[in-house]
């Protein structure tokens, strides 16, 4: 189980279980040798657009993009898209190894995103229930 929500105006939160926290782990390294991957994940939509209040996307397509700088969520053709460079999936392979190895993802802070249409980055969360 994996869920992606909006707590606060600059605040998205990811929880996720044991299983989530494995399958996350191990598409992050497929990531990393096949440039994108697509995975199940419960992701609210009010995240992107305030418009979608309530409204929900079953499926995240994730891509390795060297273009983008750091983290970016956006919302085009119907899906959600979740573009990374190199270094924060070196990051992310590195945080989510740690919460396989130690069952706790701390500190809860990840790392910041962008999303499409805002100005300001937001602050991603993780927390392993």
């Amino acid at each position: 189980m994996i869920k992606i929500s909006r707590q606060f105006k600059r605040e998205i939160y990811m929880v996720f279980d044991s299983q989530g926290c494995d399958d996350l782990y191990t598409l992050f390294n497929q990531l990393h040798e096949n440039q994108s991957y697509e995975m199940n994940i419960d992701f609210d939509l009010f995240i992107i657009k305030n418009k979608l209040n309530g409204k929900m996307s079953n499926s995240v397509f994730f891509e390795l993009n060297n273009k983008v700088d750091g983290l970016e969520i956006s919302y085009t053709d119907e899906r959600v898209v979740w573009k990374m460079d190199k270094e924060s999936l070196e990051i992310s392979i590195g945080r989510f190894y740690e919460c396989k190895e130690k069952r706790i993802f701390t500190p809860a802070e990840f790392m910041y995103v962008q999303i499409d249409g805002r100005k300001d980055f937001d602050y991603l969360y993780c927390k392993l229930i």
